[in-house]
């Protein structure tokens, strides 16, 4: 969707992006995963006030799925982001 400083921002969006987990007992261990965003549509300015829909929001949830190796397999876990 279109925002307010669109016009002064350099499309397109090809900034780097840190996912943090962040790690709540105090400790300040933090698992960080980065990426480089495609040069797909996606990224462009956008040109609309709204986005076209996609399936990865529906009725205001997204949901992850984290998969854990471990000594005896994978384990996949859900989470609902609401």
């Amino acid at each position: 969707m279109c925002g307010e400083y669109d016009a002064l921002l350099p499309w397109p969006f090809s900034q780097m992006v840190t996912l943090m987990l962040l790690d709540q007992s105090g400790s300040g261990k933090y698992n960080v995963q980065c990426f480089k965003p495609e040069p797909s549509s996606s990224f462009w300015q956008p040109k609309s006030e709204m986005n076209v829909a996609s399936a990865y929001v529906k009725d205001d949830a997204m949901f992850f799925k984290v998969m854990i190796d471990s000594l005896i397999g994978v384990v996949v876990h859900g989470l609902m982001l609401v």
